[in-house]
């Protein structure tokens, strides 16, 4: 556990030098117990195999003549048996084999974890980022007021302004600080998220240091997308299973063998004379087990089949939706760069229109509500245009999840 001073050094570090986002994302694999105990049963899993790759136990049978039998040679006083089960070539290797498919399914589901991990981390972070440039354009809010408030003021003592401009000045001024409060409340849950996954103290201050960005070549994604996603090698590793399961079944249905002896232990009779009285007995044995019902073999087989095919389809489905996800977040990219340009292009026609309006207002003290509205609109600009810019790495972070490894 971190001590105090450890966290305030770290809260320090943090602030001096930023926390990237493959940091965080890298910090929160490294600690998550779901990322170690998927391991640790993939592990268990495997050690599935040792437990089938031996010969079964062999049966030992032991019979005291409590009431001897009678034979020509004597009365049959004990009997000992052993018999030893000879699985079919290939059975003990099939077993195992199958064993292994089963486990591979769990061993790429830690692939899925972590691609689940560095999505949530990557929205979280966003949102951070998001709110904390909001608050930026809320600062500069305060500044204008602040400004605006003078100007007002200043109208007012020169009598050409109204009071009810400063008043309204004043309003707007008490809203902006509320919506402040509003943002620092917004950024304490994806704090709370970014630090849940890192295994950290949740209210541990966040400091945001890049955007998220994407590499140039986009078809990677989508390939990687449309064949080498992890899912598709879990859906392999379910097909190898059931191609496995059918092998080991052909396999169970063949005779099962079984050799052994059965050793009896004889007394000598008394009462005559016989040439080797009272010798022992000693009977090599063998038993061979034809399955005649074969119908529960042939009902696994076909129920196999009809899992591959399930599993085909799935694989299909899967691929359909990734590659939808991608067409999808590409077309949400290309949305926002476009209301981004039309927004810069308002901002200028904006700045235009104020530059007079300013110049009005300071010569005649008219139209202030009118000036007020069209300055805080060029900011809200600003606001409208990191909104875009939110939808562009959301977006951006659902195609990262088919970034290969």
């Amino acid at each position: 556990m971190k001590t105090r001073l450890t966290i305030i050094l770290s809260i320090i570090s943090w602030s001096l030098f930023g926390q990237p986002i493959e940091t965080l994302i890298q910090e929160a694999i490294d600690h998550h117990p779901g990322m170690k105990a998927m391991q640790l049963e993939y592990q268990a899993a495997l050690t599935k195999a040792d437990q089938v790759k031996d010969f079964p136990d062999p049966t030992i049978n032991l019979g005291i003549g409590v009431l001897p039998v009678e034979t020509r040679l004597g009365s049959q006083v004990l009997k000992l048996g052993a018999m030893q089960p000879i699985p079919w070539k290939g059975l003990l290797q099939s077993r195992l084999d199958f064993m292994v498919a089963q486990a591979e399914i769990l061993s790429q589901r830690d692939k899925l974890l972590t691609k689940d991990i560095a999505y949530a981390i990557r929205t979280a972070y966003a949102e951070l980022r998001y709110l904390e440039s909001l608050r930026s354009v809320h600062g500069e809010k305060i500044e204008l007021l602040s400004g605006l408030n003078e100007l007002s003021q200043s109208a007012v003592r020169s009598g050409k302004g109204n009071l009810s401009d400063v008043l309204m000045v004043e309003r707007m001024n008490s809203m902006v600080h509320s919506d402040l409060n509003i943002i620092d409340l917004r950024k304490e849950t994806p704090t709370i998220i970014i630090n849940r996954w890192r295994g950290q103290a949740f209210d541990l201050p966040i400091n945001i240091v890049d955007s998220i960005a994407l590499d140039q070549n986009l078809s990677g994604y989508q390939d990687y997308a449309s064949d080498r996603h992890p899912q598709y090698e879990i859906y392999d590793a379910q097909i190898a299973a059931t191609q496995s399961k059918v092998s080991l079944t052909k396999l169970e249905s063949k005779p099962q063998i079984a050799v052994g002896f059965d050793y009896a232990m004889i007394s000598g009779r008394s009462d005559v004379t016989i040439d080797q009285n009272g010798r022992d007995v000693f009977m090599p044995m063998g038993s061979v087990r034809i399955p005649i019902h074969t119908g529960r073999y042939q009902a696994i087989r076909e129920e196999q089949e009809l899992i591959q095919q399930q599993i085909a389809q799935k694989r299909q489905a899967t691929q359909e939706l990734y590659t939808a996800e991608i067409a999808k977040a590409l077309s949400t990219i290309k949305y926002a760069d476009s209301e981004i340009q039309k927004i810069n292009g308002l901002k200028e026609i904006t700045k235009e229109t104020l530059q007079l309006l300013r110049s009005e207002y300071a010569t005649e003290g008219r139209k202030f509500e009118e000036l007020l509205r069209l300055e805080l609109e060029l900011i809200d600009y600003d606001s409208v245009i990191l909104g875009y810019r939110l939808k562009k790495e959301l977006a951006t972070a659902i195609i990262l999840k088919y970034k290969e490894d």
